[in-house]
C-alpha cells in the first residue's frame, strides 16, 4: 500500500520537508483523462495525501489501481462501479467513501465524469470516520455527512476551471471536520510508519519491540488505523 499510484487515485506525493507552504500542483494527461493533484496545506499533512481531480470525455472509461489507502471521492458529474479483487461489485455513490484495498481494484465509469478526490492517511481516517478501518476493507459507502453533502452542492455550483478554488475548499472544510487525536494514538502510527519504510521485508517482532505491545495487540490496533493487520501491511 505505497506512495505511488496510477489512475483515478491520490496517495502521498514528495512533499517539501522545509514547513513552508504547499500551493504547488501537478497536472497529467493522457487522452480523454485529465488528472491534476494538489498536495495538502502543511497542518493536514499528517491527516491527509493529495487531493486530486480526475476528469474523462469518453462515454465509457475502465483503470485498475492498486492496494491503496482509503479515498473519500466526491463525484462532481458521471457515475460508476467498482469492481474489487473479492468479486464484489459496488456503485458509487455521490459521496463515496472507499476503505482500504488489500488487492488490485477495477472502477468503471458509465458516461464521462469528474471526481475530486482524497487519499485518507492513518491518522485522517481516524479523525473522520474513528471506526475500523477493516470492517471497511475492499467496500465502500456513503458517509452520511451532512457537512460534506454541502461541500458537495458548493462544489457542483463552481466553474469547472476553478480547480485552485475547489482545492482550497475542500481542504478548509476538512480542516474543520478533523478531530484531533490523543498523543499514544500519534506515537503507535509514527512507530507503524516508520516500521514500515524503515526495512524491506519489516518483521513483526521489531515493531513489538519499537511499541511495547503484543502481536495481538498490534493486530487490532493496526486492523482499526490501517485496515489489516501487521503482516498483511
Amino acid at each position: 500500500m505505497g506512495a505511488q499510484h496510477n489512475g483515478m487515485t491520490g496517495g502521498n506525493i514528495a512533499l517539501p520537508d522545509n514547513g513552508g507552504p504547499l500551493s504547488y500542483s501537478v497536472d497529467a494527461a493522457h487522452g480523454s483523462v485529465r488528472l491534476r493533484y494538489f498536495a495538502p496545506p502543511r497542518e493536514l499533512r499528517a491527516y491527509f495525501g493529495s487531493l486530486y481531480f480526475f476528469s474523462v470525455t469518453a462515454d465509457r472509461y475502465s483503470d485498475v489501481t492498486r492496494a491503496d489507502v482509503p479515498q473519500l471521492r466526491l463525484m462532481l458529474a458521471g457515475s460508476g462501479d467498482y469492481h474489487f479483487h473479492d468479486g464484489a461489485i459496488l456503485s458509487t455513490p455521490s459521496i463515496c467513501l472507499l476503505g482500504p484495498t488489500m488487492g488490485a481494484t477495477r472502477f468503471q465509469l458509465n458516461e464521462p465524469g469528474r471526481v475530486l478526490g482524497i487519499s485518507l492517511l492513518p491518522a485522517g481516517w481516524v479523525a473522520l470516520r474513528n471506526d475500523d478501518a477493516s470492517m471497511m476493507a475492499d467496500r465502500l459507502c456513503d458517509p452520511g455527512c451532512d457537512n460534506l453533502t454541502a461541500l458537495l452542492d458548493r462544489l457542483r455550483a463552481m466553474p469547472e476551471n476553478q480547480v485552485e478554488e475547489m482545492a482550497a475548499l475542500c481542504w478548509a472544510e476538512l480542516g474543520r471536520l478533523i478531530k484531533p487525536l490523543r498523543g499514544a494514538t500519534w506515537a503507535l502510527l509514527e512507530a507503524v510508519d516508520a516500521w514500515l519504510t524503515g526495512e524491506g521485508s519489516p518483521r513483526i517482532e521489531t515493531l513489538t519491540e519499537m511499541t511495547d505491545l503484543s502481536a495481538r495487540q498490534l493486530a487490532r490496533l493496526t486492523n482499526r488505523y490501517y485496515g489489516a493487520p501487521p503482516k498483511l501491511l
